[in-house]
């Protein structure tokens, strides 16, 4: 089956089917609870089309659950707690694999991506520039990259909206099952409490997801590559700038697959 037909059914399911049956469903909710008023025939009209929009989505959930079949990465995504396979599908079908060369280049497409800060001017600089035009003094800081006027977009950012909701997930569910993406958000919170005493709350708490995200995609990197046979090549910090620390897939939860193939080879 054509991959494509995943990100069709998945537009479908969010921007339209999706969108209407909460808006339907909505409405209905406010004539029940007397914060909206409705003839009965207007009631019984929005009651159908608040059903038919319910059993469309369950109709494409359940084809998005059979395409998903055929991609074995969606099957790693939903071993890690907090992750279903609904979730898991929205951020593969953005995503073209064979292209994303280096996980720099992954977390750039998913909106993790990084740009030269100039702490003299206090903004944020067009990417590789090593020295400030203004200012002329060298870069030593990186922020999050963030859209400039009349520079084309260099991210999407539905894919990115998708790995966020994934962050969010994670976290919730560490709650009721601990899992090493949560401990590490909950650690690096507590590092950005304790070490960035300047730094507004909105902002550590932000710093410490966008860790737990970059953390989670550079492991889907890794592990799809490896699934569809394509090289990995280590990142930035290793390959060029000797970091040693290394914090794998397996030790947060990923390559089940392979385990379990290696299992049925020893039994």
């Amino acid at each position: 089956m054509e991959p494509q037909i995943l990100r069709s059914l998945i537009d479908a399911r969010d921007r339209a089917i999706q969108k209407a049956r909460i808006a339907f469903g909505n409405r209905l909710d406010a004539i029940e609870d007397g914060r909206d008023t409705a003839d009965p025939m207007t009631i019984d009209m929005l009651q159908k089309w608040f059903d038919l929009f319910r059993e469309a989505e369950e109709d494409i959930d359940h084809d998005i659950r059979t395409i998903a079949q055929d991609f074995p990465i969606i099957e790693e995504m939903c071993a890690i707690p907090g992750i279903n396979l609904i979730l898991a599908a929205k951020l593969v079908s953005q995503i073209d694999i064979t292209r994303a060369n280096t996980v720099s280049a992954f977390w750039r497409f998913c909106g993790m991506g990084v740009r030269p800060w100039c702490q003299t001017c206090e903004k944020i600089l067009e990417a590789g520039v090593e020295v400030c035009p203004v200012c002329k003094e060298f870069i030593t800081e990186h922020r999050a990259e963030r859209l400039m006027k009349g520079e084309e977009a260099h991210h999407s950012q539905r894919a990115k909206t998708y790995a966020y909701q994934i962050a969010v997930s994670i976290i919730r569910q560490y709650a009721r099952k601990k899992n090493a993406y949560g401990e590490l958000y909950y650690k690096s919170k507590d590092y950005y409490e304790g070490n960035r005493p300047d730094w507004e709350v909105g902002r550590k708490d932000n710093a410490a997801r966008r860790r737990m995200i970059k953390m989670f995609l550079s492991h889907m990197w890794v592990t799809w590559r490896t699934l569809e046979g394509l090289p990995v090549t280590e990142p930035y910090v290793h390959d060029k700038l000797g970091h040693n620390h290394r914090r794998t897939p397996e030790q947060f939860g990923w390559n089940k697959i392979a385990a379990k193939t290696e299992e049925t080879k020893q039994s």
